[in-house]
């Protein structure tokens, strides 16, 4: 909600041992103007370093019904009943090229992301996307199916792995004329 992570540093390890060492909490005298109390409290509780602490670590219901989300009907937010506050324009272009000036990148990489923007926006390759689709039920399913197969394929592995285990090699015996 600050537009920013919460731990500075620039490499990984950086961010570990931040987010092992410091519990980062909004202070009362760190709270935008234009922010509730509501809002300051789930982000500390969603902050919190110890996960036995953190706001929904045991499931969802306790975050859904943090007063920070009264005004939310999630049945009508599951059921894609609410207009969202936001609705991108899609004849437009979100990516804002100038902010990959910050960053140290060899001219190799500055030359392949321009080449890959241009033909992004080529409107023979957007007419492959044009009926595209989420369809979380079928993602659900696929994942089921994916976890499925992955066991039966453990368990196959298993079987064989105890079927050559029990077989035994036959003796031969080699006779030199």
């Amino acid at each position: 909600m600050f537009c920013r992570r919460p731990y500075s540093g620039i490499h990984r390890k950086e961010y570990k041992e931040q987010i092992a060492t410091l519990n980062v909490q909004i202070k009362p005298e760190e709270k935008p103007s234009d922010w509730s109390e509501e809002a300051v409290d789930i982000c500390n509780q969603l902050l919190q370093r110890k996960e036995e602490l953190r706001l929904g670590h045991k499931g969802i219901e306790k975050i859904k019904n943090h007063p920070w989300f009264n005004d939310i009907n999630w049945n009508d937010l599951l059921n894609k009943k609410i207009t969202p506050p936001f609705i991108p324009v899609c004849t437009e272009d979100y990516f804002d090229e100038s902010y990959l000036q910050s960053f140290d990148i060899s001219d190799k990489l500055k030359e392949d992301i321009e080449y890959q923007s241009k033909n992004i926006r080529n409107p023979n390759l957007q007419k492959l996307f044009k009926n595209f689709y989420f369809d979380k039920d079928r993602i659900s399913k696929s994942s089921e199916k994916v976890s499925n197969d992955k066991h039966k394929k453990i368990s196959n592995n298993s079987e064989k792995k105890k079927e050559n285990s029990n077989k035994t090699e036959p003796t031969s015996s080699s006779s030199k004329n």
